[in-house]
């Protein structure tokens, strides 16, 4: 075809309303003149890391473990305060456990000043409770922690209520126990009568035996 004819066929396909013109085999044009060539086709497959190894989603990757304080050992021992240096005459001082100004006679150890929790006497009988101890003057209806009533620490469970009592004809005044004197921590009955007019007022009652 000369170069008339090719002049001639451009003109006409412009009329039209479009040009189609391949130069490199990938170029279209519009009536715009926009580049409407489709994009290089995009590789769907995983891409794959310089050694080989796929590189995973974005959403699999793991985050890094957050560090996490060690378990404590429970082999390890925890080590006393240095006692401060003694620089008076030593005496024997004793452990009070239970805060009542007196020591465990099995406790002592030997400074010039007692240490915190120790007492410069080992007179406490139990050194558990601090209700227990020389002097006390109260009265408890439960032991005081390992079976005894001794709270006064002078070896005897001396009892509260030790009177016992009758209503009858006879003798109708005064309370106590009416059907002997319990031990210890043990519930009876409290008996309580006088004469009311003519008759014996007899009033019953339960009550614990308490001691120290």
């Amino acid at each position: 075809m000369t170069v008339l004819g090719k002049v001639w066929i451009l003109w006409a396909s412009m009329l039209l309303g479009g040009c189609v013109l391949d130069l490199a085999g990938d170029l279209t044009l519009e009536p715009d003149g926009e580049d409407v060539s489709p994009p290089d086709a995009v590789d769907t497959a995983d891409s794959v890391l310089p050694d080989g190894d796929e590189d995973p989603p974005f959403d699999t990757i793991p985050e890094d473990p957050v560090a996490e304080d060690p378990a404590p050992d429970p082999t390890d021992v925890v080590e006393e305060p240095d006692m401060p240096e003694c620089d008076g005459p030593e005496m024997v001082y004793y452990v009070d456990r239970d805060s009542d100004g007196y020591g465990d006679i099995g406790s002592g150890i030997e400074w010039c000043a007692p240490p915190d929790g120790f007492v410069d006497n080992h007179d406490d009988c139990y050194d558990a409770n601090g209700e227990a101890h020389p002097g006390q003057t109260l009265f408890f209806t439960t032991n005081r922690g390992d079976g005894s009533f001794d709270y006064d620490c002078d070896s005897v469970a001396t009892m509260q209520f030790t009177q016992e009592t009758a209503c009858d004809w006879t003798r109708c005044s005064g309370e106590g126990w009416s059907e002997g004197i319990p031990e210890c921590g043990v519930s009876a009955n409290w008996r309580r009568c006088d004469w009311w007019v003519v008759w014996c007022d007899v009033v019953n009652t339960a009550r614990t035996q308490a001691c120290r």
